[in-house]
């Protein structure tokens, strides 16, 4: 199977968005704690949010653009909802 190489245009805000579901579905299949995943996650949720009305803005604008950065998006997310689950750290045996 040969793979070939290519650059697309990204949506930015719509960008801002996967990357966000992404990091969320990843951390919680590591099972991170919802509070750990929810401050870990609000940097990229204050950026995703800030320009959350701009969407309809890039789809007006370039709607290939929007659909590649989707599809692409929906690629990652289903790429961490497959992914082997990190094992678990043995536990210490117990005292006596």
């Amino acid at each position: 199977m040969a793979i070939e190489k290519r650059e697309y245009d990204c949506a930015k805000e719509c960008d801002d968005v996967m990357k966000l579901v992404v990091k969320v579905v990843s951390e919680l299949k590591a099972k991170k704690p919802v509070a750990e995943v929810a401050t870990g996650s609000l940097t990229e949720l204050m950026a995703a949010l800030s320009g959350i009305d701009q969407v309809d803005d890039e789809w007006a604008a370039d709607r290939s653009a929007v659909l590649k950065t989707a599809v692409l998006g929906a690629v990652d997310i289903v790429d961490a909802l497959t992914a082997k689950a990190p094992e678990a750290a043995p536990e210490p045996p117990a005292a006596a």
